[in-house]
């Protein structure tokens, strides 16, 4: 379960004559619960922009709303909202999307970006409450893609939330599974361990990873991000190969961070067998720009987690 939903762009704009005020506001108070579980909101389709930039209706006027339709209150909680939760286009939507379609299946004419893009990442999305089949609990999609000649065509069905009582058992199984990670992190030992039988981890990372305050938000990609390393070292022969074998954006470091004493020395972490060693590789796969540093034995199939955490100053990015 991915922790973050996936606004259906398709849901927008209400059709003529539907007031969409009161609909804004339950949608508002949608994104409020979910940022106050820590779950996030993306984007995949649309233009950048802020949530007054939506078009919402022909004739609707999200300022006019905000400023001169709500109290003081509801007003001052909307823009908290607007303030705390961004409505940006995820980075990745673009490449994960490319060269496919995605159309609702109940009416293809509906092109849905955001249900697509849900359904590659295991997210569910929150929908307006613009048309009944928005209020669906799931909703079915179907991706078209073209290979050379030939069309294939796949089935999806993508979790919706448009109404609090949707939103709450999704919360709820966030923080079980937050929970059950938690235990999961606490289990792992520096080798030896039953789940990562090609992996090692250093002492650092291991209290890094077993402290819930600094890792809950990264929990589900990290053990994505294990599970494909520990799985693409057996048939890997170079970080290129990683790359490729286990789909993750994986580089080593520039010659001129490396060649920065101060910099290549904070690339060096235990090794649970080797001692201190430098440790170029990382994984870029994580939100907040955060990196998880490693060290590759092609020889013996084996790979340590050295360092989990922010992007490590470099000689493009110093600070």
């Amino acid at each position: 379960m991915a922790e973050c939903i996936i606004f259906n762009d398709a849901s927008l704009p209400f059709p003529p004559g539907i007031d969409p005020g009161d609909h804004i506001k339950l949608f508002f108070s949608l994104l409020k619960r979910a940022n106050d579980a820590q779950v996030s909101l993306d984007r995949a389709a649309g233009s950048e922009g802020r949530w007054s930039a939506l078009i919402y209706s022909e004739s609707f006027s999200f300022g006019e709303w905000l400023n001169h339709s709500l109290d003081r209150e509801e007003r001052r909680r909307v823009k908290n909202i607007m303030t705390k939760v961004a409505c940006p286009l995820n980075p990745e939507a673009k490449d994960i999307i490319r060269d496919r379609i995605f159309v609702l299946k109940e009416d293809d004419s509906i092109t849905t970006n955001g249900l697509g893009f849900a359904s590659v990442k295991g997210a569910s999305c929150v929908s307006f409450k613009s048309h009944q089949r928005w209020l669906k609990e799931t909703l079915e999609i179907i991706e078209m893609r073209a290979g050379g000649e030939s069309e294939t065509t796949h089935h999806h069905e993508v979790a919706n939330i448009s109404e609090v009582a949707q939103i709450e058992p999704f919360l709820d199984n966030i923080r079980t599974m937050r929970e059950e990670n938690t235990e999961f992190f606490k289990g792992l030992k520096e080798q030896d361990n039953s789940d990562y039988p090609n992996m090692l981890f250093n002492k650092d990372v291991l209290k890094t990873l077993q402290r819930p305050i600094e890792v809950s938000l990264y929990q589900t990609q990290i053990i994505n991000v294990l599970n494909k390393l520990n799985q693409g070292i057996l048939t890997a022969n170079s970080l290129e190969d990683l790359a490729i074998i286990t789909g993750l954006d994986i580089s080593g470091e520039s010659g001129p961070t490396m060649g920065n004493r101060k910099f290549a020395r904070k690339r060096r972490f235990s090794h649970p067998t080797l001692g201190t060693a430098s440790f170029e590789a990382h994984v870029k796969n994580f939100p907040d720009a955060k990196r998880m540093h490693f060290l590759p034995d092609y020889a013996e199939r084996k790979i340590c987690i050295g360092y989990f955490g922010n992007h490590l100053p470099t000689m493009s990015y110093p600070t």
